[in-house]
Parts: structure tokens; sequence; C-alpha cells
């Protein structure tokens, strides 16, 4: 009777938890144990939302990447921090990453470029240059694409 009742107040608990902002699993289970919950309890409603799909990692990776890719542009290298960051396993970071080209990623780093650059006017070239190169590297983007963008945007706007 009083593990069934412990179940119940962890099934609510993590339905609470999810309706304020979704979660992985590893984050779910972090949050049912700092609410005191035992480790047979927290995996047994781990399992139950995970059986009725309200828990999903890999549905949360797609989101998380999703807001990568477009809202906040950023390379594998930030994505691939941010899902181990969020407890996605790494068979799904390798998944999700594969789907995204090459040439996506350097498409995508040269809007993120532009837009820098033109935010950063009033600054001299080589100055620009280095400030948008940071910019990228922070973003996540690989090192050799972050210089190949810096470099062909400095050569074009040189004096």
């Amino acid at each position: 009777m009083e593990e069934d009742s412990k179940e119940k107040q962890a099934w609510i608990t993590a339905l609470r938890l999810l309706a304020a902002t979704p979660k992985t699993t590893k984050e779910m289970a972090q949050k049912l144990a700092d609410k005191g919950y035992a480790a047979n309890v927290i995996q047994q409603t781990l399992q139950q939302l995970e059986k009725q799909n309200i828990l999903d990692d890999r549905s949360y990776a797609v989101n998380l990447l999703q807001r990568f890719r477009f809202i906040q542009p950023s390379g594998r290298g930030k994505m691939r921090f941010e899902m181990k960051r969020h407890g996605i396993s790494s068979e799904i970071q390798e998944e999700l990453l594969n789907d995204w080209s090459k040439d996506e990623e350097v498409n995508r780093a040269k809007e993120v470029a532009r837009r820098r650059w033109e935010q950063l006017s009033q600054l001299p070239v080589e100055k620009r240059t280095k400030k948008v190169y940071d910019f990228l590297v922070r973003r996540g983007f690989d090192f050799q694409i972050c210089r190949e963008i810096t470099g062909a945007l400095g050569e074009i706007y040189e004096d």
C-alpha cells in the first residue's frame, strides 16, 4: 500500500515537471531523486513514462537540434555538447548528427558569420575578422570551417 502511494506520487510529480519543461530520462531521474524518491520508484516511473511515450529522449534531441539549426544556429560541436549535457545517448547523438550534412553546416556558418560581420561594421577588418571567428567557434562550428569563412570575409572586405 505504501509503495503504491509513493509510485502514484512520483508519477504526479513527473507529470508536473514535464508540464513545466520537457526533460530527458536522465534529467527526470535526477529531478525525482532530488525530491527524495527511492531508486526503484524512479525506475518504475521512468519506464511508465517511456512506455506511454510521454518521456522520449529521441524526440527531445530532435527538438533540441531544431533549435540549434534554425533558431540559434550552431555547429555540430555545440549540438553534440548540448545533447551530451542533457543525457542523450551517444547512439541517438550520432544518428541525428549524421543526418546533418557538412554543406548544411557550412551554409549555416556562412549565414551566422555574415550577420555577425554586419553587426560589427564599425570595427576595422582585422578586428572584425577575429570577433567573427571567435563567435563561430563559440557557436560550435568546426575550426576549419570558421577559418575558411572568416578568411573569405576578410579578403572580400579588405580596403
